[in-house]
């Protein structure tokens, strides 16, 4: 009997560990128990306790699955959400269009066209405004050029009829061997000390002419009117270097009949040398009498008066031209207040 009570305890405790839940039991199945994590570190703290082997090793057993793979749970949210994420991306890629109707496209074609139009408008009106702009500029520039040369003109037609009047004359009394000869020297050196070269002013001219703004001038009989104007002048050019030629032919002959060093105390003289050089007052004599230098002297006086004569026309003429010009150019570009 006490064998028999013995082993009853015995018999009792089997039991006990055969009932423990094990990892593919239905029980385990039943409860989930096994992936809350609590029952990890409370099947951790039965480790801890000393207890047999058996029990440690079914402590163990029962999270197993956890224990190998801790993260296994953890892992499976961040997929459902890279689906997620997938899924959402995949929606934004393939948005719904919505169709529009024919209306609808005639419509937005019309107001593109419309833009486009306003923007080609305004692009020119905006040219046409600086146009505007820059031909007046050159207008006024060029008014002031024209002055200019009236002025010009007007100092070159006086110089060279004083002089004509000089060479007058100087021609008269060679030619009738008068006994006036204080006077021809100092007229004759007077006229050695320069002369007036026309040489208009067509910087504003060139420049339209350069950057192509002369197109820009709206009416033809203006544009005629600049041409004609500036065609004319350039003239000017030829005749001044054929003046300076006849010149230089006066002072190349006055060597012939004159006395050097008396034409270098004239215009030592910054007053009126006639009355101040002593040698004047005694009725100089000419270097040579032969009348066949005198003849010759004279004749170049006679083409130098006569190229005087031709420049005086020639400026009165432009400078008529340049008047006209000017008053065409102010009422037409409203230039008459500036």
């Amino acid at each position: 009997m006490k064998k028999s009570e013995v082993r009853s305890p015995k018999s009792e405790e089997k039991p006990k560990v055969e009932k423990k839940p094990e990892v593919g039991s239905p029980k385990s199945e039943e409860k989930p128990k096994v992936e809350k994590k609590p029952e990890v570190g409370s099947q951790k703290s039965e480790v801890g306790n000393p207890k047999s082997k058996e029990e440690n090793t079914s402590a163990i057993k029962i999270p197993q699955s956890e224990i190998e793979h801790p993260t296994s749970e953890i892992n499976e949210l961040p997929t459902a959400n890279s689906k997620l994420q997938t899924e959402t991306m995949e929606v934004h890629h393939h948005p719904e269009v919505e169709k529009k109707s024919l209306k609808e496209y005639v419509l937005e074609g019309l107001m593109i066209f419309l833009a486009v139009t306003m923007g080609f408008f305004a692009e020119n009106l905006r040219e046409t405004i600086s146009d505007n702009q820059k031909i007046h500029e050159y207008m006024q520039s060029m008014v002031s050029d024209l002055q200019s040369d009236i002025t010009l003109y007007r100092s070159s037609v006086d110089f060279n009829q004083k002089s004509a009047q000089m060479i007058d004359t100087i021609i008269n009394s060679l030619t009738a061997n008068k006994n006036n000869k204080a006077k021809v020297y100092f007229m004759a050196r007077t006229l050695t000390t320069g002369a007036s070269v026309i040489a208009p002013n067509a910087k504003t001219f060139e420049q339209m002419k350069s950057s192509g703004t002369i197109r820009l001038v709206s009416y033809q009989r203006i544009a005629d009117s600049i041409a004609s104007y500036y065609q004319w002048v350039k003239k000017f050019d030829y005749w001044s270097e054929l003046q300076r030629q006849r010149l230089n032919d006066l002072l190349n002959s006055n060597d012939k009949i004159f006395n050097a060093a008396l034409f270098y105390s004239i215009i030592k003289e910054k007053r009126n040398a006639e009355k101040l050089v002593p040698e004047l007052r005694n009725n100089p004599k000419l270097v040579s009498s032969d009348p066949v230098l005198i003849n010759a002297v004279i004749m170049r006086y006679q083409y130098y008066y006569g190229m005087l004569n031709i420049m005086n026309q020639y400026a009165s003429k432009a400078s008529l031209q340049a008047n006209q010009l000017i008053k065409l150019l102010k009422k037409e570009y409203n230039l008459e207040n500036e």
